[in-house]
């Protein structure tokens, strides 16, 4: 058995973003953990910065 993963977001854009803060962990907000109609698993989590 193998653990794929996959990630995503948006650029960063310096006139939004400050790209000098470090996340700082991942955070119980939002978590969901489900499995899809084909079998395959969803985890999602919102990340503190």
């Amino acid at each position: 058995e193998r653990l794929t993963a996959r990630a995503w977001g948006e650029r960063v854009d310096v006139t939004r973003h400050q790209p000098a803060v470090e996340v700082k962990g991942a955070t119980f907000t939002q978590l969901k953990v489900e499995q899809q109609e084909d079998g395959h698993w969803i985890a999602q989590c919102v990340l503190d910065i």
